[in-house]
């Protein structure tokens, strides 16, 4: 009779089958004793089973991930391999990549043969801001692991945009007193991409009493905002700082400075009189 004792399995898919047998016309190929070796005897095979020769598909990833902002340009292309696992007497590996959800999603080219690359791109016009899901199909007929599916997201931010913190400020000082402390203007970019802004005083009363620093800069930032109320009298003087980027909305943050009077030493009453007599006692 014949008996299986184990079973193994190489990287190629290969099972391996070992076992014993009495038969005297157990097929062999290749034997190392092609007969069995005498009556009542029992020989040792070893049996080898071919992998399936079609060929399997191979897509070195599931996902793929853009990043842009509205407004922004398109993310750079993402390339993907195809490659085709397979023994050497399997045939060609035809594959055909098509784009199953996501207008904004593309992929090229749309067929081939064997190992190939795909290039994925993304256009962002006309979309918001927002997260984003596509998928594509890569199918081979003659692999039995088709179809395979890539998934791609896209993550659009909004635009750039002005945001300072806080909305205004204001001073407030005494005629001939001290300069007030400086004031810190936090100038946000709450959006996506570069935001290279500009400061200027854009109007102002009653002199050239304020001052920022620094007049630009990328991105979030400090800006310093001084008064300088030497020679100003008392009164309300008010100013503007604007805060622009190029293709951007301008932000305006309004100033205030409050000068009042000088303090002063008040005496009351402005006169004391006493009352007395001569030996007698004081009138308070």
């Amino acid at each position: 009779g014949n008996g299986g004792h184990g079973i193994a399995v190489d990287f190629s898919g290969n099972a391996f089958v070992t076992g014993s047998t009495s038969s005297i016309n157990f097929p062999t190929a290749n034997a190392f004793q092609a007969a069995l070796g005498g009556n009542g005897a029992q020989n040792a095979f070893v049996t080898k089973f071919t992998a399936a020769t079609l060929p399997l598909l191979n897509l070195p990833t599931s996902s793929l991930v853009f990043s842009s902002y509205v407004t922004g340009p398109n993310p750079p292309n993402q390339t993907v391999t195809i490659s085709s696992l397979s023994s050497i007497d399997s045939g060609p590996l035809t594959w055909a990549a098509t784009l199953t959800s996501g207008s904004w999603l593309s992929v090229s080219p749309a067929s081939g043969t064997g190992n190939g690359t795909l290039t994925v791109s993304v256009n962002i016009s006309g979309l918001p801001s927002g997260t984003y899901t596509g998928t594509i199909q890569v199918a081979a007929p003659n692999a039995p692991n088709s179809p395979q599916t890539l998934t791609v997201t896209l993550n659009l931010a909004p635009p750039p945009s002005i945001s300072p913190s806080p909305s205004s400020l204001s001073f407030t000082a005494y005629q001939g007193g001290p300069n007030p402390s400086g004031l810190n203007l936090n100038i946000n970019n709450p959006g996506g991409g570069t935001l290279q802004w500009t400061a200027t005083i854009s109007s102002i009363t009653g002199g050239n009493w304020l001052t920022i620093s620094p007049v630009s800069g990328n991105q979030t930032q400090v800006l310093t905002v001084f008064v300088n109320i030497s020679g100003l009298t008392p009164q309300t003087y008010t100013a503007t700082i604007l805060v622009s980027a190029p293709n951007i909305s301008s932000s305006t943050i309004p100033v205030t400075l409050n000068i009042t009077p000088a303090p002063k030493i008040a005496i009351s009453p402005a006169t004391l009189t006493f009352i007395g007599q001569v030996g007698g006692a004081v009138s308070p």
